[in-house]
């Protein structure tokens, strides 16, 4: 599945959730979740843009690998999901046995509703609080943003772990 996707940084989210209510959109209750990403001893997916990630949420245990297209306005990923029947220790010796190791954790609460065909998230983070938007077009994706009152051409494009490093001033 194709997934495009902008975050936008925010002090709050009472102005997101005021439109969301405004629009119909009911936020789902906060999920904690972990995620671990993996790579394997040479730093290959990271190199190459790929992200093999486990994320224990309410769920269960989600296997996601990602891969970038190019593309110059939004984030770009080819998707693939599974949900794995095993808890989170088990996931990561399945990705052991592979030869991938966990390179970076980091923990949110996320909130997500559906708007039309897009899936806003109201992620917070130890560094920052994010509206996340992920569609399966560009088109659709700007259409969400500016109807939350986003410019697009402002979106981040970067990823949690990216974020971090620049909010830790190791960018």
């Amino acid at each position: 599945m194709l997934e495009c996707e902008l975050k936008f940084r925010v002090a709050d989210f009472g102005g997101v959730e005021e439109s969301l209510a405004g629009l119909g959109c009911s936020l789902s209750e906060p999920d904690e979740e972990t995620n671990l990403v993996f790579d394997d001893p040479r730093g290959a997916l990271g190199a190459s843009g790929t992200l093999l990630r486990l994320r224990k949420c309410s769920s269960g245990l989600l296997l996601t690998v990602k891969t970038t297209v190019a593309h110059p306005a939004v984030k770009v990923r080819e998707e693939h999901e599974a949900l794995l029947g095993c808890d989170i220790g088990g996931g990561v010796e399945i990705l052991a046995a592979l030869g991938f190791a966990p390179v970076y954790r980091y923990d949110k609460t996320r909130r997500t509703c559906s708007l039309l065909d897009t899936t806003v998230c109201l992620d917070e983070l130890r560094f920052g609080r994010y509206v996340e938007i992920e569609a399966p077009s560009e088109e659709a994706l700007v259409r969400t943003a500016v109807r939350l009152g986003f410019d697009p051409a402002a979106g981040i494009r970067l990823s949690y772990a990216a974020l971090e490093r620049e909010a830790d001033g190791d960018a």
